[in-house]
């Protein structure tokens, strides 16, 4: 077994040493940056390769089955460093891992300005909150929530809290 090890990287010529090193930074680049897949679809490309041209100049079967399993343990390890870096690591607070809106500041700060005018007025329920809703307000419809409650068709309700888009009303 290690004799087969130290040979699959002593004698492997440089062809697919290169083809196995890139294919593995390639899949690992995936990995790490979201994309359409064209890092990973060159790397296991150039994996494949690597494999195929390390057989085709002199390698074993019990070699074949040595270097999928570094190439899959090594992507498998790579996978799980992004999982744990994009829940606690440097990865949750970087760009690639987005935690904002795909709105701008601006037009959110616009919009909640614009509803913010609502807070305190009175509409007509025009589809059933059940706890969500619609409302009509000076003759516009809004969606909004009750407070944990089912209101039906046609009753007065009071708009008593905004929250950017969320709009929480309850029976007058």
């Amino acid at each position: 077994m290690w004799n087969e090890l130290v040979t699959l990287f002593t004698e492997m010529h440089v062809i697919p040493a290169v083809c196995l090193i890139l294919g593995i930074i390639l899949s690992i680049v995936e990995i790490f940056v979201p994309g359409f897949g064209i890092f990973g679809i060159l790397g296991a490309i150039l994996v494949a390769f690597g494999i195929i041209f390390r057989m085709i100049f002199g390698g074993t079967l019990a070699q074949l089955f040595i270097m999928i399993f570094i190439i899959s343990f090594v992507v498998i390890v790579a996978f799980m460093i992004m999982v744990r870096s994009a829940k606690y690591g440097w990865l949750s607070r970087s760009p690639i891992i987005q935690n904002g809106s795909a709105l701008s500041k601006e037009f959110l700060a616009k919009e909640d300005k614009a509803n913010a005018r609502l807070l305190g007025k009175e509409g007509i329920v025009k589809a059933e909150c059940r706890p969500v809703g619609r409302i009509e307000v000076e003759e516009e419809l809004y969606d909004v929530i009750s407070e944990n409650e089912f209101i039906p068709v046609g009753t007065v309700v009071r708009i008593i809290a905004i929250e950017g888009n969320k709009i929480t009303v309850k029976r007058v």
